[in-house]
């Protein structure tokens, strides 16, 4: 019957040659002038039909009646004809051995697979077709009829993608090691640390069209991971002379609010809090160095470090040990020639050195934690009791500083807390030939006397300490096994009589030289090729590719949990990592690499004694503002093509005076600035990538504009042929103008195909100087880009990309993140999720979440590949 209906729809159209247009006649007619409908019409052209040549076209005779199943297999007839066209014009030189030396190869090509396989070569491709520059001059010539039947396939086809054609596979991502930011980041966080020497590793490698994140580039040497067990023992040594983040490591105690604005309330010297002890009774006494009542109110505060000290009496005997944000609590120097007497306060005050002597008596000492040095003050300690004392010590009081040599040690002791259970506390049990000394043990309450408390053994200390710290470093759950490893090295230290905390060092730094802490590794599911990433491997995913560093508490909770299994759980953790201020990692890490910014004022600082305004202050501003205006788009939910063409940027006092708005904006805070004219706007006209897309003594045209084509629009021009003159010489310069002398290279044949792209983009922006600024002459801005439309100026340029590239920009835009999000480069597969995020961008103004929430949604990213 269907084949009926056609034969009869052909002999309906036949009768129509040579009468008056109809309606009909006139709608198809116009439709023709559509490429698409052009391209449809070509699919039937040598096989159905015959279009009769007239001044206009009046009718189309059928050859024949034809079924259904001709229909269906016409479009694979096209691709057999485009195929024949590439192989009779384009094999000679793009083809088997020649295409290496012509570098781009076109064998293999069979279907559309192929094309969407290869992108950027059949767009290069259907490019130059556009611009008749192939095949080349000296070569045999496609018809008008050849050239737009195959640009109308190629260009259909890179339109038109059939997701499902192409095969699942979200890649294989192996284990791959931090880099160098990763790794800063994953010790800072895990810590609490502020800053960590930045010389730990040197900066990794990376492409110009790739991140330092990249699986490629981050090879696993013998000498890494030497650097990496000498970097663990610094990061060590630095925690343990940090007391917050030694307090993070082994959660301790919370410390007064005059420390760190938590937990114990003490409003004078002379408030106490009683703990109740078995038969004993505890007194806790907060003293302040340096403060209002403090007993050493004569002696100066030491300036960032201020701590405090806490006095434990039980019955007749009283000792005073140190406290305040340290996990490691000493009491040295105790005088024990009359216990009921005399006593030493040991205060540690972390990270410098100071002395105050008076009378010749040692009153505070400050050691650096290099050194076993600790600052004490001494005075005397009676009974359990509320103890002021506003005075500096008698001389009876104390002891003197040749006396402290003499004194005997005392046990260390430490105090811990479950961060689950509030109410534990640890004591130390005394060994049989222990000195038979009093050994308190206590936890901070805020303004209540406390239950009795839990005592927990050593054991259960360090493996609960352990299992915490491993958690956190190996960012999943740890086996008993392991656990036990690392607790027979504490053990190993600890019975040498290595105090508790020196002795918690030896795993600490065994983990951090670990495969896994210094990998990322997932779970692979045997007998699988293609599998969930599991919930816990996606909370490293998302925290590496939104934070560069390891998951936090909550997110390491929703993946033991299971509930990164689920969308809605995964797009709520983005959201809030997103908001949370680790993500202008995220932003910084990413935008600056894709603009190739990164080195201005490294590997590429524009020449100084032509530019004397350019100082360290400029060059961060410049960078920054990249970042903050991508950070801004994205956080603010604006459109994408905002990137491309805005009337708004973010200035500081310093980059303002550089651009022109000194008296506006003052102060080092970013404010968002509404532009006064059209010379700015959009990343293209930022000074960072001004100053790096030209020498560092002039302008670049060609610079600049291969910077547009590649960082912009993902267009990459080809290498120049060898042999070809540059323009780096200055030779000349002076008694031609830099266009002439571009035009005269353009000249070349071997030249054009690529310059006549390149340099109009250059061209638009020479009105800008060597560091971005405008320059104070006008400039000859006009040019004519390579499809014939003329443009004078950034403006225009902007607008041109606007109207006629955003699309490229914002699938080139969604390759690099998503390529940056899963640490590779992208494969054919990841096609799929790219025309996806693209189309469903489109559909929505190509809101930039939409963009970040698609990704961490995509199969690539939720999905494992088997190895």
């Amino acid at each position: 019957m269907r084949h009926q209906t056609l034969t009869m729809l052909g002999m309906i159209w036949v009768p129509m040659v040579g009468q008056v247009e109809t309606g009909f006649q006139l709608d198809i007619r116009m439709k023709l002038k559509n490429k698409y409908w052009r391209y449809f019409i070509s699919l039937f052209q040598t096989s159905f039909l015959t279009i009769v040549p007239s001044a206009s076209i009046t009718a189309f005779i059928f050859i024949g009646s034809f079924s259904a199943a001709n229909l269906l297999f016409s479009k694979t007839d096209n691709v057999l004809k485009s195929v024949k066209l590439i192989e009779d014009n384009c094999h000679r030189c793009h083809g088997g051995d020649w295409a290496t030396e012509a570098g781009v190869d076109f064998t293999g090509l069979n279907d559309e697979i192929s094309i969407w396989e290869k992108r950027k070569t059949y767009t290069r491709a259907l490019d130059m077709l556009n611009r008749k520059e192939m095949p080349p001059p000296d070569e045999p010539q496609l018809t008008n009829l050849e050239r737009e039947s195959l640009i109308n396939w190629i260009s259909h086809t890179l339109d038109n993608v059939e997701i499902d054609r192409i095969p699942k596979d979200p890649g294989f991502i192996p284990p791959r090691r931090f880099n160098k930011n990763q790794y800063n980041y994953t010790v800072k966080d895990l810590f609490n640390l502020e800053d960590i020497p930045d010389d730990l590793f040197p900066s990794d490698l990376s492409t110009e069209d790739s991140f330092d994140n990249n699986i490629e580039t981050l090879t696993t040497e013998p000498l890494w991971f030497e650097r990496a067990l000498k970097a663990s023992k610094e990061i060590v040594n630095i925690v343990w002379s940090n007391p917050e983040s030694l307090e993070r490591l082994f959660i301790v105690r919370p410390t007064p609010p005059i420390f760190e604005e938590k937990a114990l309330y003490v409003s004078t010297i002379e408030e106490a809090v009683t703990l109740d002890m078995g038969d004993g009774n505890f007194t806790v006494l907060a003293i302040v160095l340096g403060g209002e009542g403090n007993i050493l109110i004569k002696s100066p505060p030491l300036e960032g470090f201020t701590r405090g000290s806490i006095q434990l009496s039980y019955d007749e005997e009283s000792i005073t040990y140190q406290i305040g944000s340290n996990s490691r609590i000493e009491a040295i120097n105790l005088s024990i020639s009359d216990s009921t007497k005399s006593y030493v306060i040991a205060l540690n005050v972390q990270g410098h050195r100071s002395s105050l002597f008076l009378d010749g008596r040692l009153l505070a000492s400050v050691a650096n934690y290099k050194n076993n040095d600790i600052n004490q003050n001494l005075f005397k300690v009676g009974k359990a009791a509320r103890y002021k004392k506003n005075n500096i010590i008698d001389n009876d009081e104390s002891v003197k500083e040749e006396e402290k040599y003499k004194l005997p040690p005392i046990k260390d002791l430490l105090f811990f807390s479950d961060p689950l259970s509030e109410d534990k506390i640890i004591n130390y049990s005394m060994k049989p030939n222990a000195e038979k000394l009093p050994e308190p043990s206590f936890h901070w309450y805020v303004g209540k006397k406390s239950p009795k408390p839990k005592v927990i053994t050593v054991h259960e200390a360090s493996t609960k300490i352990l299992d915490n710290f491993l958690l956190k470093a190996f960012r999943r759950p740890v086996t008993k096994d392991e656990i036990n490893r690392y607790y027979k090295l504490f053990l190993k230290s600890f019975n040498n009589n290595v105090p508790f905390d020196l002795a918690m060092r030896v795993p600490v730094i065994a983990a951090l030289s670990s495969p896994s802490f210094l990998m990322q590794t997932e779970k692979e599911m045997s007998g699988q090729s293609i599998y969930p990433v599991t919930s816990i491997d996606m909370a490293s995913r998302l925290s590496y590719f939104l934070w560069s560093s390891s998951p936090d508490e909550e997110l390491i909770s929703a993946g033991i949990s299971g509930k990164l299994l689920e969308p809605d759980e995964v797009l709520r953790q983005t959201n809030r990592m997103l908001a949370d201020e680790k993500a202008n990692r995220f932003f910084e890490r990413f935008v600056l690499q894709w603009l190739r910014t990164e080195g201005l004022g490294d590997t590429y600082m524009p020449d100084r004694s032509l530019f004397p305004e350019i100082n360290e202050s400029l060059l961060a501003a410049m960078k920054e503002e990249g970042v903050i205006v991508v950070r801004n788009v994205i956080r603010e939910n604006k459109s994408l093509l905002r990137l491309l063409d805005d009337n708004s940027t973010f200035m500081n006092e310093v980059l303002a005076k550089h651009y022109g708005y000194g008296e506006e904006i003052t102060g080092t805070d970013w404010q968002e600035v509404v532009l006064k004219d059209s010379h700015r706007g959009g990343l293209l006209t930022q000074a960072a990538v001004l100053t790096v897309s030209s020498s560092p003594n002039r302008t670049s045209p060609v610079f600049r504009g291969k910077w547009v084509l590649d960082v912009l629009l993902g267009e990459p021009p080809p290498p120049p042929p060898p042999n070809v003159g540059t323009l780096d010489s200055e030779d000349g310069i002076s008694s031609s103008s830099l266009r002439e002398l571009l035009e005269s290279h353009r000249s070349k044949v071997e030249c054009a195909s690529c310059h006549n792209k390149i340099d109009p983009y250059g061209f638009a922006l020479e009105q800008y100087d060597p560091i971005g600024r405008l320059k104070k002459r006008d400039q000859n801005t006009s040019t004519t880009l390579w499809n014939g439309i003329t443009i004078d100026g950034a403006a225009d340029l902007r607008a041109f990309l606007l109207n006629k590239k955003s699309t490229t920009f914002v699938r080139h835009f969604t390759e690099k993140m998503l390529s940056y999000a899963l640490s590779r480069d992208l494969i054919f597969s990841d096609e799929r999720s790219v025309f996806t995020i693209i189309n469903k961008l489109q559909g929505n103004n190509f809101q930039a979440r939409m963009l970040i929430d698609e990704i961490v949604l995509s199969e690539p990213f939720r999905y494992r590949k088997e190895s």
